[in-house]
């Protein structure tokens, strides 16, 4: 029994010092470094706005008019009015001032001694003023610093005398100090709550008797403990168990060390950490004299009565295993409940964002439809305000599901081919059209031997790069704001592509760009009140960049802009052709760039030298007009010029003879140049900037050889008609927006170049300023319609002479399959029919039939097969689904989001055709009713919504044979069916 007392004291008595040593005693140790470093901060923060009170007064003085004149012509009633020292001294608390003349002579100057009360001099000041001839006199920004003097340390800044406005040149330099006195450095304890004392460093190296309360040995350990605290912000050293003193130095305005910073500080935090030790101890030890009594009791007990002890023991082990057993049980169900109120939270966000989702893209059509339908310029800025702030809104929803994504660890990357090249320039075009009025030069460069088509996430590369070239787009007033790519690593190490966004913009200080990818951060806290932004964006593109096996970073300098840049790892596509390579020419030739921005122009002078082109770069029209006449005279001429439009403007309508140019204008600007000031003969074509590969060599080879890239050589090297990118332009005339999204995302997956026009009256305008390959034209829409569109874009080619076998190709679509529709659209001059709804395949191997043809033929009058490809699908069976959303979801190439977000608008719409086709019907407006009716039937159809199809095709019929009651029947019909759909889509939606 003995034995067990003891070796139980033993190990308490063990496990109370090792608590004591290891676990409170350091806790208190760490916590009083921190009070100490606080503390201490404190004292050096109060000095440093002393020195900082000391400069703004000497600005104040410096930049003013009367200083201005006084340091030339010493006017008395300057000095009488201003450097009288009992307001110097006592109100503003400058004990020097010093008036230098431009070549450092003194003008006017004295000294005040707080002590003696009197003027004094300062031998050491006047020294010093020699000494720092080269690095005051010349300086054009304010200097300041510390200097020993044989009175006491003083602060002292030097300021350039300069006009109230600011402006020069500089008469001379201007000196203010304030000594650090004794009332001083009172003032500052006060503010500051801590004794600390501040000793000259010569004087403490030379152990002057004027400290007898520093004990730090010889001079040498002395010297020693200066050269330690230079370059650290604090050093401590505990004196006793009473105090430890912190210090530091402060350096004189040459960076050497002038004072010796000391604090002597109570060590109340260690005071009670062992008190708490001590409490401990004694917890300890009254809990081994409980066991001690408990294992006596129980030997008592024992020696009583076994038997009736082991039941008690019995009986309190089946209690504590009860005990146990519903702890673990109610452990369970807390985590289990913690796993459920994620998964709730995930899908809370799923719902809002749907729901969110529906009524935004309500709230930006009608901001569309009032901007677009109304003259009022204060409604039209209204509506323009709501369109910025929902997108805003849209942004900050898929920054909040993308975080939730990532915490939940369901952020996987959709990997399948895609145009990168294209996909940077499309980037870079988005951005310049953001720009909101800044005067900002948008630029991208992609270099020659990156792939054009590669294998990776799009949509998140995408989402990454504009959310670094908005940041770089908000941050940059004026200047520009650079894209480039280029490929990262050695040709054998896979397919590494490193991206770079650079600004010229306001640049961020090096102490903060640790945090910029931090949640929730922004470089400074103003930041957000001045830009906005929830510091969401960066965090995101970090995590993004990682998942894409690459890195992160930034080189920035405040005031001079900054540059972003990752890299990312991709996966090569069976095509290896990179950018240089996909459109060699066969003549190079020289050509004459004249562009006023120098990185614009290093980028076309680059992508010119890759085609095998010779270029020479100028920056103004007249130096263009020099150059071109030398390269004449030299029997060298260029054979084009590529001009910015302002420099072809402040040629003010002089061109250079025989000179072919192709104008470079920025996306979305008003244009500069009347184009009648020159010869109908000069411009031969505008390039929009930021200059795309694609438009680049499509622009040299009409103009050098007479045919554009599309028609000719890029599509007949693209081999097979079946697969591979498309390399082509096609206009896309749709006005219903379900249709437009389908059909562009379609298009553009295959690489090709799509503009949408949303009307035939668009469709013309387009026509007639840009060229293209194919085009896809709707039949019903509002304004115009695609038979009189396709009439007047006939008439347009014959007038200028384009021969039958040679015009674009029109190829109809539309939901009606009937054939009274195909002769019509024979009749108009369309080529050929292509029935909604439509499959992928369907449409790229119409696109590929036309694109590839040998010899003109018109599908229409070939064929009289016209039948759309849900023909002969009863929706209104029992087998038919509310949605085939897999079907969808491998239209749009397995990208579910984009099927989401579509779907989102169409069921948006749908309501308010809802709505308008119930009007129709209560004034018995019958085509009204059928045009609505056909719209939802070729967009349900096309999202393979085929209950919802069916039931709109009902109602279509209905409505053209003037059948009311049928028409109420159906419309119901058509109702319930969109409320099916909407809740089929809620569900199976959920969390994507």
């Amino acid at each position: 029994m003995v034995a067990v007392v003891v070796l139980v004291a033993a190990l308490f008595a063990g496990a109370s010092y090792f608590i004591r040593s290891w676990v409170i005693l350091p806790s208190f140790v760490e916590l009083e470094q921190k009070a100490v470093q606080a503390d201490f901060e404190r004292v050096l923060e109060a000095i440093e706005r002393e020195a900082v009170h000391v400069q703004l007064l000497a600005g104040d003085w410096a930049v003013w008019d009367d200083t201005y004149e006084f340091i030339v012509d010493l006017n008395p009633e300057y000095i009488q009015s201003n450097l009288a020292w009992e307001s110097l001294s006592e109100a503003s608390g400058i004990h020097l001032i010093y008036f230098m003349d431009e070549r450092g002579e003194l003008r006017w100057g004295q000294a005040y001694s707080p002590v003696e009360g009197k003027r004094v001099m300062v031998p050491e000041f006047d020294a010093e003023i020699q000494i720092l001839k080269p690095k005051w006199w010349h300086s054009a920004e304010a200097q300041s610093g510390v200097i020993l003097t044989g009175m006491g340390p003083m602060f002292i800044s030097a300021w350039p005398i300069l006009q109230s406005a600011g402006d020069g040149p500089s008469r001379g330099t201007l000196f203010m100090g304030r000594f650090m006195s004794a009332e001083v450095l009172a003032e500052l304890q006060e503010q500051v709550k801590v004794e600390f004392k501040a000793y000259p460093v010569p004087d403490f190296l030379a152990a002057n008797p004027t400290i007898p309360d520093l004990d730090y040995g010889s001079a040498e350990q002395r010297q020693n403990l200066i050269d330690r605290l230079v370059g650290k912000k604090m050093s401590t050293t505990v004196m006793d168990e009473f105090r430890v003193r912190a210090m530091g130095i402060i350096d004189d305005f040459a960076g050497n060390p002038a004072l010796f910073i000391v604090a002597d500080l109570d060590r109340e935090i260690m005071a009670q950490g062992h008190k708490a030790a001590r409490l401990v101890t004694v917890s300890v030890m009254i809990t081994l004299l409980v066991i001690i009594l408990v294992l006596f009791s129980g030997f008592v007990l024992y020696s009583i009565g076994i038997r009736r002890t082991n039941k008690i023991i019995t009986a309190t082990v089946t209690q504590r295993t009860r005990e146990l057993s519903e702890a673990k049980l109610q452990a369970e169900e807390a985590t289990q409940s913690a796993l459920q109120a994620n998964e709730a939270k995930t899908e809370f966000l799923a719902n809002i964002s749907h729901e969110v989702r529906t009524p935004l893209n309500g709230i930006i059509g009608m901001a569309q439809l009032a901007g677009d339908t109304t003259q009022d310029i204060n409604l039209r800025n209204i509506c323009t305000t709501i369109l910025r702030e929902a997108d805003a809104l849209i942004g900050l929803i898929n920054d909040t599901l993308d975080l939730s994504k990532i915490e939940a660890g369901r952020m996987d990357l959709e990997i399948r081919p895609f145009n990168c090249v294209e996909h940077i320039e499309d980037i870079a075009c988005d951005v310049a059209l953001r720009m909101e009025g800044k005067d900002i030069e948008v630029t991208c460069y992609v270099a020659p031997d990156v792939p054009v088509w590669i294998c990776g996430d799009a949509r998140r590369l995408r989402q990454v790069l504009l959310n670094l070239a908005y940041n770089a787009l908000k941050f940059t007033p004026s200047g520009e704001v650079r894209l480039r790519l280029t490929r990262a690593g050695q040709p054998g190490d896979g397919l590494t592509l490193k991206f770079e966004v650079e600004d010229t913009g306001i640049g961020i200080a090096a102490e903060k760009q640790g945090d910029i990818f931090q949640r929730f951060t922004q470089a400074d806290g103003s930041m957000s009140r001045r830009f906005g932004g929830t510091g969401l964006g960066t965090s995101i593109a970090k995590e993004l960049v990682e998942l894409m096996n690459g890195e992160i970073g930034l080189n920035s300098q405040l005031g001079q802009g900054s540059t972003f840049w990752f890299t990312a790892e991709f996966g090569f596509s069976e095509s290896r052709e990179v950018a240089g390579e996909m459109w060699q020419v066969q003549q190079p030739e020289r050509i004459l760039v004249a562009d006023g921005c120098p990185s614009s122009a290093a980028n076309i002078c680059a992508y010119l030298e890759a085609l095998g082109f010779e270029s020479v770069t100028v920056s103004s029209f007249d130096e263009a007009l020099d150059v071109a006449t030398i390269a004449e005279l030299d029997d060298a001429p260029f054979k084009l010029m590529l001009a910015e439009e302002k420099i072809i403007a402040d040629a003010h309508g002089e061109s250079i003879e025989g000179l072919p140019i192709v104008v470079m204008s920025r996306i979305g600007q008003a244009g500069l140049l009347d184009f009648g000031q020159l010869s109908s003969d000069s411009i031969k074509g505008l390039l929009i900037k930021p200059v795309r590969w694609s438009f680049l060599c499509d622009h040299l080879c009409r103009v050098l050889h007479g045919h554009g890239i599309a028609r000719s050589a890029s599509r007949e090297s693209s081999g097979s008609r079946s697969s591979g990118p498309i390399s082509a332009k096609v206009l896309l005339v749709e006005d219903y927006v379900t249709n437009q999204q389908i059909a562009l995302a379609h298009l553009r997956s295959a690489g090709l170049t799509v503009e949408l026009a949303e009307n035939g009256a668009e469709a013309v305008a387009a026509f007639k300023s840009d060229e293209f390959d194919l085009i896809f034209m709707d039949l019903q829409m509002p304004d115009m319609d695609g038979y009189e569109a396709t009439r007047i874009i006939r008439e347009t080619e014959r007038e200028r002479g384009v021969a039958d076998h040679e015009r674009v190709p029109i190829i109809a679509m539309s939901a009606h399959a009937l054939k009274e529709y195909k002769d019509r659209c024979l009749a108009s001059g369309m080529d050929d029919f292509f029935a909604k709804p439509f499959k992928r395949e369907s449409l790229i191997a119409k696109v590929r039939d036309w694109l590839y043809r040998s010899t003109s033929v018109n599908y229409l009058a070939s064929t009289d097969d016209c039948t759309s490809e849900s023909e002969g699908i009863d929706y209104t069976s029992g087998s038919a689904v509310v949605i085939d959303l897999e079907q969808a979801v491998a239209e749009f190439m397995g990208d579910r989001q984009t099927v989401e977000q579509t779907l989102t608008a169409f069921l948006a719409e749908c309501r308010q055709q809802i709505n308008k086709m119930k009007q129709a019907y209560a004034a018995e407006d019958w085509p009204c009713l059928a045009n609505e009716a056909h719209r939802i039937k070729g967009g349900a159809a096309n999202l393979t919504a085929k209950i919802l199809s069916s039931a709109a095709s009902l109602l279509e019929t209905a409505s053209r044979a003037g059948d009311k009651e049928g028409c109420a029947t159906a419309l119901k019909n058509v109702t319930d069916a969109l409320k099916e759909l909407e809740q089929e889509v809620k569900e199976k939606l959920i969390g994507v």
